[in-house]
């Protein structure tokens, strides 16, 4: 049983960088829901509000110098947003108007539109696919194998349409595509090199959709392998099956949809394990195991679905990660934890093999007011103390975008040196409460995309030791 961190090769990197759930289906509006991208996390609560936590391949010190850093847990990029996907570097939000856009990672908090109105989004690598509110499919990258599905294979610079109307679903896999029209047909195009398309043959590409025989509820699609949910609950699977990760109990080729099982109605693949949630709420997981990403307390690979637990709403899955929603709201992830993926913003470099707590604070109100020269901000915030009889400390700090961190002295911005708890008085019993961290401060200096944290803890190194909540960003 391995006893250090999950560390693919950079061949991994280079062939499989889409070994995550970015393709599971998407329902319209959903909420709460979690994706997963190579390396982060991003979660929409049931208030809206986007959360994200992880790094990118580039950022992450595991990856590139060896050395393993403490991550800053959650964190709220923007709220009203209605659906949510992750791909290698971007984390995607739509509005609840409708409006798409984007984050990069290397600026986290900067939010690029993209053109049109959308229902869902899916990402993989650096592609990503969305079905507008017309019911037409829209993306974006690479279309060697024809994954932008208009009949080429001609990659383009900008959103090309695919072909067809009255979509309802998408997921983007590695360099493939599914998508689901309101009859319950299911049509894939893009690679075949596995047989992930699911129409007998392997491995010619498609650069049009392809019909899938039977009717469907949902779809979603991994790496090279291709999920099916029938109308009647019942879960086929399609594509590599190598090392025996459709969950069939063997490790033979399958080019044409096999079933699984009955009793499901999502499921979420990545590129070596999958996730799929049944009626009941009762999860389960089979697939690669090295990183204890099947969430069963052990790291042995399952060539079968095995349960995981009751209770949940919704999943993703990443790069040896698995992250999944219970029906109280509350956030549980587990697998690799090289570059915080499981948002605990812990300090060892560890997996964990079984589900642990995402810490999400659930601060419900942030209220911004002035100007940039006149600036306040109150922050709705938990109680962080409820285990302990010490008052807690608060602090404020500012993370500029070029890394520096400031502190506030007062009325003014100063080098961050070690925290400096904010005066406000604490009731003896409380779920929540209304703390002003910035009053009629000048922020007009400060560089746009910074970051306001809010730090907590009952000592200088509590507060430090990964306890701060990004609060605001000052656009």
């Amino acid at each position: 049983m391995p006893t250090k961190p999950f560390l693919p090769s950079p061949l991994f990197h280079a062939l499989l960088a889409v070994g995550f759930s970015l393709g599971g289906p998407l329902a319209q509006a959903a909420s709460p829901q979690v994706q997963v991208g190579l390396y982060h996390s991003v979660h929409v609560d049931e208030k809206g509000q986007l959360w994200k936590w992880g790094t990118t391949f580039h950022r992450c010190p595991a990856i590139t110098t060896g050395q393993w850093v403490s991550g800053a847990g959650p964190e709220r990029l923007v709220d009203k947003v209605s659906n949510a996907a992750a791909s290698f570097t971007n984390t995607y939000a739509i509005r609840e108007d409708g409006s798409l856009g984007y984050f990069y990672l290397s600026s986290e908090n900067l939010f690029t539109p993209i053109e049109g109105t959308y229902r869902s989004v899916s990402g993989a690598f650096s592609h990503w696919a969305g079905v507008r509110t017309d019911g037409t499919i829209w993306s974006e990258g690479n279309n060697e194998s024809g994954q932008l599905g208009n009949g080429t294979t001609t990659s383009s610079s900008g959103i090309a349409q695919a072909s067809g109307s009255g979509y309802t679903q998408v997921s983007r896999g590695a360099n493939h595509v599914l998508a689901l029209k309101q009859d319950g047909s299911a049509w894939a195009w893009g690679s075949n090199e596995k047989g992930e398309l699911g129409l007998g043959t392997m491995p010619n590409p498609s650069s049009l959709p392809s019909s899938i025989p039977g009717r469907y509820a949902a779809v979603a699609a991994g790496d090279a392998t291709s999920y099916l949910i029938d109308t009647n609950g019942k879960l086929w699977a399609v594509g590599n099956n190598a090392e025996g990760y459709l969950g069939l109990g063997h490790k033979q080729a399958v080019i044409t949809p096999t079933l699984i099982g009955s009793g499901y109605q999502a499921v979420y693949p990545g590129a070596t394990h999958t996730l799929a949630l049944k009626a009941d709420g009762s999860l389960w997981a089979w697939g690669s195991n090295t990183a204890g990403q099947l969430g069963l307390g052990h790291t042995d690979a399952q060539l079968t679905p095995v349960k995981v637990g009751d209770g949940y709403v919704t999943a993703g899955v990443g790069n040896g990660v698995s992250v999944a929603v219970k029906s109280d709201g509350s956030v549980w992830a587990w697998g690799s934890n090289q570059c915080g993926e499981l948002g605990t913003a812990s300090k060892n470099p560890k997996m964990e093999t079984s589900p642990v707590l995402v810490p999400i604070p659930q601060t419900a109100a942030v209220s911004p007011s002035g100007d940039a020269k006149d600036f306040s901000l109150s922050v709705l915030l938990p109680r962080w103390s409820q285990d302990t009889n010490q008052p807690v400390k608060v602090y404020i700090a500012a993370f500029l975008p070029d890394g520096g961190i400031l502190m506030r002295e007062g009325k003014q911005w100063v080098p961050f040196r070690k925290p400096i708890p904010i005066a406000f008085d604490e009731p003896a019993s409380y779920d929540s409460i209304k703390i002003s961290v910035l009053e009629h401060m000048d922020v007009s200096q400060v560089p746009r995309g910074t970051r306001i944290a809010v730090g907590y803890g009952q000592t200088e190194q509590d507060m430090l030791n990964g306890k701060y909540q990004f609060v605001h960003t000052l656009r």
